[in-house]
């Protein structure tokens, strides 16, 4: 997550909100939560799912988690 920290602090020191996208999956969103990211874009991980909502859920739980140990 180093690289995706380094690009966010980059991005924010010029005053510009960025996001993850890519490879977004319920493994690693909370580590992503912990980086310099405003947020993350997910399609895969929920849309692959057998119950999309639910997916979505697990995966903003998880963000908030990983926020909260930021």
């Amino acid at each position: 997550m180093q690289g995706a920290d380094r690009i966010a602090r980059v991005a924010a020191d010029a005053g510009v909100r960025s996001v993850g996208i890519g490879g977004v999956s319920p493994t690693n969103v909370a580590d992503l939560a912990t980086t310099a990211l405003d947020g993350v874009c997910v399609v895969s991980a929920i849309m692959a799912a057998p119950d999309p909502r639910a997916a979505a859920a697990d995966l903003l739980a998880r963000w908030e988690a990983g926020r909260g140990t930021r």
